[in-house]
């Protein structure tokens, strides 16, 4: 999971930042950098998205190949 899926996870529940990073336990600013990919995702990060969501591994990375589909311009 990376960032551009947690983001893409965060929008489709209708989360902001801030309750996202409360429910996973860091700084809305530390989720904002992961999100932007200026930090890499830890495992503690996607274990407790994935807990909060309500989802596993195979699914996240299916959104995350959507989105990263989405941003390619042809």
């Amino acid at each position: 999971m990376d960032g551009l899926a947690i983001q893409a996870l965060r929008y489709e529940r209708g989360m902001s930042q801030v309750e996202l990073a409360r429910a996973i336990g860091i700084s809305q600013p530390r989720l904002s950098e992961m999100e932007t990919g200026l930090v890499p995702v830890t495992l503690r990060v996607r274990i407790r998205v994935a807990q909060v969501f309500n989802i596993n591994d195979e699914a996240i990375e299916m959104i995350r190949r959507v989105k990263k589909a989405e941003q390619v311009v042809f």
